[in-house]
């Protein structure tokens, strides 16, 4: 069963609406001044038949000290598009491998050094 079948289904059989499935991703961010910040990505999925409104980045940085939410995109790429650009970019360009910063209190499980 795919997204949209499964969303389909709740919704008809819970009553749901406006269901989407959410993919959390979570990672550091280097800025421009080469301090650190820890992202929550929420990426929420409507299924294919919600055409132009499918998708929606929702950002939250450093446990809700800020929260950015793209308008409703019919592709991944446009939603992180319009959530980046709400966020910004870092100044300059990370080149190469970045090692992240060891993150006091983080929310995030430690990852072997590669």
């Amino acid at each position: 069963m795919d997204t949209t079948d499964i969303i389909r289904r709740i919704e008809k059989e819970l009553g749901m609406s406006e269901t989407y499935r959410v993919t959390t991703f979570q990672g550091v961010r280097e800025n421009a001044d080469g301090s650190w910040q820890e992202i929550t990505l929420d990426l929420l999925d409507a299924g294919e038949d919600a055409e132009d409104r499918r998708y929606v980045a929702i950002v939250e940085i450093e446990d809700g000290e800020r929260i950015i939410e793209s308008r409703t995109a019919p592709t991944v790429d446009e939603a992180l598009s319009d959530v980046g650009a709400q966020l910004g970019k870092p100044e300059y360009p990370l080149e190469g491998k970045v090692e992240a910063p060891r993150v006091r209190n983080s929310r995030l499980p430690r990852l072997p050094n590669s």
